[in-house]
C-alpha cells in the first residue's frame, strides 16, 4: 500500500506545528506584555526636562503681552507652541471662560471652559461660598479642570495654567498646555519599538494559528473545515474549545 502524499504529508506537518507555533507566541505576548507594563511606568514619572519645556512654551505666550486675547502675535506664539517639543495641547481662554484658541481635542473657539470642565470640578466649585474665590482664581481651576479632561492618557500627560496679561499689567485670560509627563515617551527608543513590533507580529500568529489549524484538522476529520475556522478566526480561544468538543473522536 502506497504511503500518504507528499502533500497529504506536508499538510500533517503543518497541522503538528500550528498548535507549538500558538503556545509559542501566546508565551512571547505575556512576555511582552509584562515587560512593557514595566516600561510604561517609566513613561508615568514626570521629568524635569518636559516640565521645563512645557513652562518655556507658556513663558514665550506670556511675553507676547497682547492688546486682546484674539491678538495675532498671541495666537502666532500660541501656534508656535504646539510644534515645541513634548508639548501635547495648547488652550488660550479670556477673562470670561470663552476659549479662543485651542490646538485641537475637544475644544474648540467659542466653546466654554465651565461646560468643558469636568462635572465634579462644577459640583465643588458650586459649594464653595460666594466670594471666597475671585474671578480669575474661579477660571483658573475650571480650566485646569477642562485641559485635563482632554486628554484619554493623563496618565502620561501633565498640565500647567499660567496667567496672560496685556501691554499695561491687566489680565487679559489664561494659557493652558498639556506637556507629556516624560521625555521617554517622546523617544522610546528602538529596544521598545522592536518590542511593539515583536508583539505585534506574535499576536498576529497566535490568533491566524488556531483557525489554521481547525481548518486542517477539520478537513482531515471531514468536517465543515471553512466555516469552523471562520468561527475560530472571530472567536479564537473560545471558538477553538466549541470545535473541540463539537469535533468527532480520532478513529
Amino acid at each position: 500500500m502506497k504511503g500518504p502524499m507528499p502533500e497529504a504529508r506536508g499538510r500533517a506537518r503543518v497541522r503538528r506545528a500550528l498548535p507549538w507555533a500558538a503556545v509559542a507566541a501566546a508565551a512571547l505576548v505575556i512576555v511582552l506584555l509584562v515587560s512593557g507594563t514595566a516600561q510604561r511606568r517609566v513613561f508615568l514619572v514626570e521629568s524635569a526636562q518636559t516640565r521645563a519645556a512645557a513652562e518655556a512654551a507658556a513663558a514665550k505666550i506670556q511675553d507676547a503681552r497682547p492688546a486682546a486675547m484674539n491678538d495675532p502675535a498671541l495666537l502666532s506664539a500660541a501656534t508656535a507652541a504646539t510644534r515645541a517639543r513634548h508639548i501635547v495641547y495648547v488652550w488660550l481662554v479670556d477673562r470670561t471662560g470663552t476659549v479662543v484658541y485651542s490646538s485641537g481635542g475637544i475644544a474648540a473657539a467659542g466653546d466654554s471652559v465651565e461646560r468643558l470642565a469636568t462635572r465634579e470640578t462644577r459640583r465643588v466649585l458650586g459649594e464653595v461660598p460666594p466670594g471666597d474665590l475671585g474671578a480669575d482664581q474661579r477660571l483658573r481651576l475650571l480650566l485646569a479642570s477642562a485641559v485635563q479632561a482632554e486628554g484619554e492618557h493623563n496618565d502620561v500627560f501633565r498640565q500647567i495654567v499660567r496667567n496672560v496679561m496685556g501691554a499695561n499689567g491687566e489680565f487679559l485670560g489664561l494659557v493652558g498646555i498639556t506637556y507629556e509627563a516624560s521625555a521617554a515617551l517622546g523617544q522610546p527608543g528602538a529596544a521598545y519599538i522592536a518590542a511593539v513590533l515583536l508583539f505585534a507580529l506574535a499576536f498576529v500568529v497566535f490568533w491566524l494559528a488556531l483557525p489554521a489549524w481547525v481548518y486542517l484538522d477539520a478537513r482531515r476529520l471531514g468536517e465543515r473545515a471553512v466555516p469552523w475556522a471562520i468561527f475560530v478566526l472571530f472567536s479564537n480561544v473560545a471558538g477553538l474549545i466549541a470545535y473541540l468538543l463539537a469535533r468527532p473522536p480520532r478513529s
